[in-house]
C-alpha cells in the first residue's frame, strides 16, 4: 500500500506539473497577444474598416495623423482627435465669438482627399472658391511634404505625413468680418519637473486672411498657458501670424521653475476676440502641423533661447508679499508680421529654405539680468512707442528690489 501510495503521489505531481506550464504557455501567449493588440487593433462593421494605432507622443497627436483612420472619415474631422475645438473668448467662456460658418479640424492634403474636400460647400459656395489665388487652387501639403520635417515611422498605415489641421474662420453673412475660434491639447499632459526645460514647436501657415477692422493685429495664433504648482501664470502668445501661403516653425524654449512642478496647455487659434470684442477677428485660413514637446536638456535651452531676439523673451516678477518665487512671461504680443518686407529676410533660415521663429518662456530667476532684459526689451523697434515705453518703465520700477 505505501509503494502504491508513493506511485500515485508522484504520479500527481507530474500531472500538476503539467498542468502548470500549460497554463503558464498560455498565459504567455494572452500577454503577447494584448501587447501586440496595444499597438494596433482593427474592426470591421458595414463594410467599413478602422484601425487603432497607439499614440505614444507626449503632446498626443500633434502630426495630426491619428484617431482619423476610418476609411470612411469625412474630411474636416475633429471627432476625438485629441484635440478639443472652442470659438474663442477672451473672459468668459458665455461670451464666445460666433460660430465659423465652415468647418474645421483635421484634413488630408492627399490630391484624391484635397480634391473631394474642395468639392464641400460653406452655405452656398464650394469651399475650393476661398482657396483660389491668381486662378490658382492652394493646397497648403504638410511640412514634411516640402522636406522640413521627418515622417513619424509609427503613424497609421492609413496616413502618409500628409495631414494637418485646419481652422477656417467664415461668417457667410459678413463676408470679412471673420471671427475667432481655437484648438487646445486637451488630452496632453505636459509637465515638467522642478528644473526641467523642454522645446514646443509648431509648424504653421496661413492663406487668404483678412479683416474688416483697419488694423494688423489679426492673424493665426500659437499660445502657452502654464501653471507653476496650483498658480497659473500669464500665457505667452504668439500671434498676428501670417504667412501667406507658407510654412513657419514657431519654436519655444521653456524653462520651468527651479522649485515646482509645472504643466503646460497649447492653443492653435485664428482670431482672438469674443462675442463682445471682434477688434482682432480674422477670415481666411489657418493650417497647424507637427506640434511637439519634448524635454530637452539645460545645455539645449541655452543654445536654443540664445536664438531669440532680445525682444522676444520676455522676463515679468510675479511677487507676493514676501519673496519673488519665479519670473513670468510678459503677455504682450509680437508684432505683427503680416506683409513685412523683412520678415523673410529676418526670419529666413536660408540654409536649409524654412522659417524659424524662436522664443523662450522662462520660470527661472535671473535677479541681476532681469532690468538688463526689460531694458533691452522695450529698446527695440518693435516696441518703440509711447504705450510700450511706459510700460518698460513700470516694470523696471516693480522689479528694483531685492
Amino acid at each position: 500500500m505505501s509503494k502504491t501510495y508513493k506511485g500515485l503521489k508522484t504520479l500527481l505531481v507530474s500531472v500538476l506539473a503539467l498542468i502548470m506550464a500549460a497554463a503558464l504557455a498560455l498565459v504567455t501567449a494572452c500577454t503577447n497577444d494584448s501587447k501586440n493588440s496595444s499597438s494596433e487593433s482593427s474592426s470591421s462593421s458595414s463594410g467599413t474598416t478602422s484601425t487603432t494605432t497607439v499614440d505614444s507622443h507626449k503632446l498626443l497627436n500633434g502630426n495630426f495623423e491619428y484617431y482619423a483612420e476610418s476609411d470612411s472619415v469625412t474630411f474636416p474631422y475633429k471627432t476625438s482627435i485629441r484635440w478639443t475645438n472652442s470659438g474663442g473668448y477672451l473672459v468668459n467662456s458665455s461670451d464666445k465669438a460666433p460660430t465659423s460658418s465652415a468647418t474645421s479640424g483635421i484634413i488630408s492634403t492627399s490630391p484624391e482627399a484635397y480634391d473631394k474636400l474642395l468639392k464641400t460647400s460653406v452655405g452656398s459656395t464650394e469651399l475650393g472658391e476661398y482657396l483660389k489665388k491668381d486662378g490658382e487652387t492652394f493646397n497648403p501639403h504638410s511640412p514634411y511634404y516640402y522636406g522640413y520635417t521627418e515622417k513619424d515611422e509609427n503613424m497609421p498605415a492609413t496616413s502618409a505625413g500628409d495631414r494637418v489641421l485646419m481652422i477656417h474662420n467664415r461668417m457667410k453673412d459678413n463676408p470679412a468680418q471673420g471671427t475667432a475660434q481655437y484648438f487646445y491639447s486637451s488630452s496632453s499632459t505636459l509637465s515638467l519637473a522642478a528644473g526641467e526645460y523642454a522645446k514646443l514647436s509648431v509648424w504653421v501657415n496661413t492663406f487668404g486672411l483678412d479683416t474688416e477692422m483697419n488694423t494688423n493685429e489679426y492673424g493665426a495664433y500659437v499660445k502657452v498657458v502654464n501653471k507653476v504648482g496650483s498658480t497659473e501664470a500669464a500665457p505667452l502668445y504668439v500671434k498676428n501670424i501670417n504667412t501667406n501661403g507658407e510654412w513657419a516653425n514657431v519654436v519655444i524654449y521653456i524653462e520651468g521653475s527651479q522649485f515646482a512642478s509645472s504643466t503646460y496647455t497649447v492653443y492653435l487659434g485664428l482670431g482672438i476676440g469674443d462675442e463682445h470684442v471682434a477688434a482682432e477677428y480674422a477670415e481666411g485660413f489657418a493650417f497647424f502641423d507637427d506640434v511637439t514637446f519634448e524635454v530637452i536638456e539645460k545645455n539645449e535651452f541655452t543654445d536654443g533661447a540664445a536664438k531669440a531676439a532680445a525682444y522676444d523673451t520676455y522676463k515679468v516678477f510675479d511677487k507676493d508679499d514676501e519673496t519673488a518665487t519665479y519670473l513670468l512671461l510678459k503677455d504682450d504680443m509680437i508684432a505683427s508680421l503680416a506683409g513685412k518686407d523683412d520678415y523673410a529676410k529676418n526670419v529666413k533660415d536660408d540654409a536649409n529654405s524654412k522659417t524659424v521663429l524662436t522664443y523662450v518662456l522662462s520660470h527661472g530667476i535671473d535677479t541681476d539680468a532681469l532690468a538688463a532684459t526689460i531694458e533691452t526689451t522695450f529698446n527695440q523697434d518693435a516696441f518703440a512707442n509711447a504705450e510700450h515705453k511706459a510700460e518698460a518703465e513700470l516694470m523696471k520700477d516693480n522689479v528694483a528690489y531685492e
